[in-house]
């Protein structure tokens, strides 16, 4: 009844006696537990991450599994974001241990990988988080936003020069035009830049599949040279590599 009131704080309280009482009973445990993932919801929802927490922790002892760990892992970050010293590290360990718990059951799982990645990132564990994002990119080489995240990633590995190259690749992907006639385009660019590193790109490797441009702020002319199938991506700004070619992973 008060489940049905949206009173879920009341409702746990009854589902929790109800549990007690007759622990064996797997239909008061669901509720329970049901009772327990809905009001840690809206705990999350209204701000409070620390009762959402404790909600999801009781919750845990009743039954496991991939849904509750999710859950856990995000409002464990979430906590780390309000905290700091020691109990931010505590919080983030719990999120790395969330987010791989649902991996080890779905590996397949893209979102859990990703949110992985951005826990191991604030935890300042910047080799595992490139790992994770280079794994990801193998599924997915087109997605922008994965090579920000490695650019921001390898930035705080003091790899500028990679950083450079990936956040060129992320922005064209993001926000870049893509060339209609690659073949000219190419070809008229190595003739504009003669005796440069695009010049010397285009008579190695010839044209790539594709090319996307962006324009820096104040001027200057991104090209990014996609050769899906070589798994190469170069970058250049006025004939001149930005950073070095991007090696695609594979899966």
């Amino acid at each position: 009844l008060e489940e049905t009131r949206g009173n879920l704080e009341a409702a746990v309280t009854a589902y929790r006696r109800a549990y007690r009482a007759e622990p064996g009973d797997k239909e008061k445990k669901a509720a329970f537990f049901r009772a327990l993932g809905l009001l840690a919801r809206e705990h999350a929802e209204a701000g409070r991450t620390a009762r959402a927490w404790d909600a999801l922790t009781e919750a845990r002892t009743l039954q496991d599994g991939p849904d509750l760990e999710y859950q856990m892992g995000t409002i464990a970050y979430a906590l780390a974001q309000q905290t700091s010293g020691d109990e931010r590290a505590r919080h983030l360990d719990e999120a790395v241990r969330a987010f791989r718990s649902v991996l080890r059951r779905h590996p397949e799982d893209t979102d859990a990988r990703f949110n992985l990645g951005a826990v191991l990132l604030a935890a300042e564990r910047y080799d595992e988080a490139a790992e994770i994002y280079r794994s990801l990119l193998a599924r997915d080489p087109k997605d922008g936003d994965l090579y920000m995240a490695l650019a921001r990633t390898h930035g705080f590995l003091g790899d500028m020069e990679l950083a450079a190259t990936e956040e060129a690749i992320g922005r064209s992907l993001r926000v870049g035009e893509p060339v209609r006639d690659v073949p000219t385009w190419a070809r008229r660019a190595a003739e504009r830049f003669p005796h440069s590193e695009l010049a010397a790109t285009y008579l190695d490797l010839l044209a790539p599949e594709a090319i996307r441009t962006y324009t820096l702020p104040g001027g200057g002319l991104v090209e990014v040279w996609f050769y899906w199938k070589r798994r190469v991506i170069a970058a250049f700004r006025e004939g001149g590599r930005v950073g070095p070619d991007f090696l695609l992973p594979r899966r």
